[in-house]
């Protein structure tokens, strides 16, 4: 579900948030900041994640990350939040909403194989800090068309409404660029309204 298949390294091209990474295998969504939202189980407990699975005693959360080359379900980094009920099933459509995050911003610390409470978003990555938690209802709907886009091979024209096959992303400027200047002149870097 990537340009890997064209023979690009999606590590090396401009994120583009509504284009899966990989089919979500749990209830995901992207976030009020385009992070993808995924309920997995806790890392060790992977046989939760095997088709079928339940959960009990908080065994899943929600992670979020900014970085979708990453593999949500590969990395333990990114923010973490509980899931409203501590028991359930991870067998759900990715549109399921029946068990969303909450509470505060959370982290994986892999000494104590545990969540704990997040004290400094700069010990995160530039991309996994803003990160919200909050399903974007507008934003999750493309990225599920997306899905479904790409899986029934048609263009992803939800995720980008330009994008076309052999066409590769342009990066425009990077993220130290984009944190030391801001957002360059004539591109909207913040969504600020639609204009009538």
């Amino acid at each position: 579900m990537s340009l890997s298949s064209y023979g690009v390294d999606d590590a090396k091209l401009p994120q583009q948030p509504f284009l899966p990474g990989a089919k979500p295998d749990t209830p995901s969504f992207l976030d009020t900041t385009a992070c993808l939202c995924a309920l997995r189980a806790l890392p060790g407990l992977d046989k939760l994640a095997e088709a079928g699975a339940n959960f009990d005693n908080g065994q899943a959360a929600w992670q979020c990350i900014g970085n979708q080359t990453q593999g949500v379900y590969n990395i333990t980094s990114g923010k973490w939040y509980k899931a409203k009920n501590p028991k359930g099933s991870l067998d759900l459509p990715m549109e399921d909403n029946s068990n969303p995050p909450v509470g505060g911003d959370l982290v994986w610390d892999s000494k104590s194989r545990s969540l704990k409470p997040l004290k400094d978003k700069n010990t995160l990555t530039v991309y996994d800090r803003d990160c919200t938690g909050t399903n974007r209802s507008s934003f999750s709907t493309s990225f599920y068309r997306t899905t479904y886009q790409l899986l029934n091979d048609k263009l992803p024209i939800d995720a980008a409404p330009c994008w076309r096959p052999g066409a590769l992303p342009l990066q425009l400027q990077n993220v130290s660029s984009w944190q030391k200047y801001g957002c360059k002149e004539g591109f909207l870097c913040k969504f600020t309204g639609w204009v009538a």
